[in-house]
Formats: C-alpha cells, sequence, structure tokens
C-alpha cells in the first residue's frame, strides 16, 4: 500500500478525538462562499483527496497516461457501440423496456438486443416501433 493509499485509509479508520469533535461543531468556509457544518473525517477525506490532486500535478507525465488510458476506454466503448449497430441494422441496438406492456413475455427493466431482420415475420416475433 502506497503513502497516499495509507493516508486516504487512516482518514477513513481514524476515530474522533477530543479536537475532531469540536471541530466538527465549526462552520467551515468552502471556496464559493458557502458555509456548512462539515464533519472532521469528512475534512480529512477532503485533505486526502486534495493531496493525491496536487501530487498529479506534480508528475505530469502519470497525468497524461492517465488521461491517454481513459480515452482508449472510450474509444473502444465507441467502437463497440458502432459495431453493435451494423451488426444489428439498426440506429439503438440496445433498448430497455419502460413500461410493463409487454408482460408477462418482458418484465419492466428488461434490456432487449435488437436485429432487423426485414420484412420476414414470424409467429412469436417482437415488434419494436421508434416512437
Amino acid at each position: 500500500m502506497s503513502k497516499r493509499q495509507k493516508k486516504v485509509a487512516d482518514a477513513l479508520a481514524t476515530p474522533p478525538s477530543g479536537e475532531e469533535v469540536k471541530e466538527e461543531n465549526k462552520l467551515t468556509r468552502f471556496s464559493r462562499g458557502v458555509r456548512a457544518v462539515m464533519p472532521a473525517c469528512i475534512q480529512q477525506l477532503f485533505q486526502a483527496v486534495g493531496d493525491e490532486l496536487r501530487s498529479v500535478y506534480r508528475r505530469p507525465r502519470e497525468a497524461l497516461l492517465s488521461v491517454v488510458n481513459l480515452l482508449c476506454v472510450l474509444f473502444t466503448a465507441l467502437m463497440l457501440w458502432r459495431v453493435l449497430v451494423v451488426y444489428s441494422n439498426s440506429p439503438s441496438p440496445v433498448v430497455v423496456v419502460l413500461s410493463g406492456s409487454m408482460e408477462p413475455a418482458l418484465q419492466r427493466g428488461d434490456i432487449l438486443f435488437l436485429v432487423d431482420r426485414g420484412p420476414d415475420l414470424k409467429a412469436g416475433d417482437i415488434i419494436v416501433f421508434k416512437a
């Protein structure tokens, strides 16, 4: 476990002491002038997150690597979606049943994968209309 992870874990696991309980009752000013009562454990958590963000600015190469990784994940998800669109021949290949009108065959909240098979319909086929 790294120093940063230990710091966050300590901030979450440390029970409040007498001084921290007194601190909980004080008003804390946020950056935009909003006042709120904030428990000491949440203050410690915000402090740990702030320290983590400051450390990112000290290591720009790791920050750049994180951004590149995020972009790769988003690009992969977009490509998978496009493959589904091409395969299903439908602009929205995945839909969710929003109402109970299809019960008992389909329940509310079921996720459907749509495939446009053309005009060849058989008994039992479920037809989805775009509304």
